[in-house]
C-alpha cells in the first residue's frame, strides 16, 4: 500500500518534469490556443520528446544525458517564467456536467480493463486477462529498454528486436530508468490512463477548434470513448458492405489501450 502511495505521488512529478516543462518550452508562447490547448498540447509535445531524447541518447550510449535534458528545460521553464498558471473561475450552475461524465465514464471504462495488472494479491501477482499476453510483451520489452539499448528480445539475450515497434515503450522505458519509478505500476497505473485523460483533453480542444457546440463535443467525445474509429464506413465505400463485426481492439474504443502504441499514436496526431 505504501509503495502505491508513493508511486502516485512521483508519478506525476515524473510526467510534469520528463513531459510538460520541454514540451511548454519548446511550445513557447502560442497565441492561438486555449490556455487548456496549451496544457494539453504542451504534454503530447513532451512525450514524443521523450521518446526522441531516450532514442537518441539510447543510440549514442550517452544515456546518462537524460538528467542534463531534465535540467536544461527546466532551466528554460523557470527562466522564461511558465510556471505561472492562472486557475480558471468555476461556476457550478454553467458546468457542463453531462460532458464531463462522458469523459470520467469514459476514462473509466478504457482504463479498468488493465489498472490492476501488476498488483500482487493473496494469491499473487494480479495479471488481467484481457489480451493478457500482449500487455505482458509490453512489460517485458519496458524492463528490456531499461537496461539496454537498442532492445534485445525479451527472453533472448543477443538477439536485437527488429520488425517491432517499441516507442512507446521506450517512452515508459526511461520513466522507470530515470526515476526509478516501478515498472508494472508506471506502465498500467500510470501511462495508460494518463492516454485516457489526454484523449480527453485533446480531443475537447480539437473538437471545440473546429465548431464550438456541446452537441459537436459530446457526440465527437462519444465516439471516440464508446464508438469506435470508421472502420466499417471505409468497409462499406471500398467493398460495399458495412462490416461493423470485426472483433478487434481498432473498432472498439473501450479498448483504446490494447495497442498501446496506436492508442498514442492518436493523441500525438490530434496533438499535431
Amino acid at each position: 500500500m505504501l509503495e502505491l502511495i508513493l508511486f502516485f505521488l512521483l508519478f506525476p512529478v515524473a510526467a510534469f518534469l520528463a513531459f510538460f516543462v520541454p514540451g511548454r518550452v519548446v511550445l513557447g508562447t502560442q497565441k492561438n490556443l486555449s490556455k487548456l490547448g496549451i496544457f494539453a498540447v504542451s504534454i503530447i509535445l513532451g512525450i514524443v520528446l521523450w521518446g526522441w531524447q531516450g532514442y537518441a541518447f539510447g543510440f549514442l550510449h550517452l544515456r546518462f544525458l537524460s538528467y542534463l535534458y531534465l535540467l536544461i528545460f527546466f532551466f528554460l521553464f523557470l527562466k522564461n517564467k511558465y510556471f505561472h498558471f492562472n486557475i480558471p473561475k468555476f461556476h457550478l450552475r454553467k458546468f457542463d456536467w453531462l460532458t464531463f461524465s462522458i469523459v470520467i465514464v469514459g476514462i473509466i471504462g478504457q482504463v479498468i480493463p488493465f489498472v490492476r495488472t501488476g498488483q500482487m494479491t493473496s494469491m499473487g501477482l494480479f495479471i488481467s486477462n484481457f489480451n493478457s499476453i500482449d500487455h505482458i510483451w509490453h512489460a517485458a520489452l519496458v524492463q528490456e529498454l531499461v537496461k539496454s539499448f537498442p532492445p534485445n528480445e525479451p527472453g533472448m539475450f543477443g538477439t536485437l528486436l527488429i520488425n517491432y515497434h517499441f516507442w512507446f515503450n521506450l517512452v515508459t522505458a526511461e520513466l522507470v530508468r530515470v526515476f526509478h519509478l516501478p515498472l508494472l505500476q508506471t506502465q498500467f497505473m500510470g501511462m495508460y490512463p494518463l492516454a485516457s485523460i489526454l484523449l480527453g483533453l485533446i480531443v475537447y480542444v480539437f473538437a471545440t477548434s473546429i465548431y464550438n457546440s456541446k452537441l459537436f463535443l459530446r457526440l465527437i467525445l462519444l465516439f471516440f470513448y464508446f464508438f469506435g474509429d470508421a472502420t466499417g464506413w471505409f468497409m462499406l465505400a471500398l467493398r460495399h458492405v458495412f462490416d461493423a463485426g470485426v472483433n478487434w481492439g481498432y473498432d472498439d474504443a473501450t479498448k483504446f489501450m490494447d495497442a498501446p502504441g496506436k492508442g498514442f499514436a492518436i493523441i500525438i496526431s490530434l496533438a499535431a
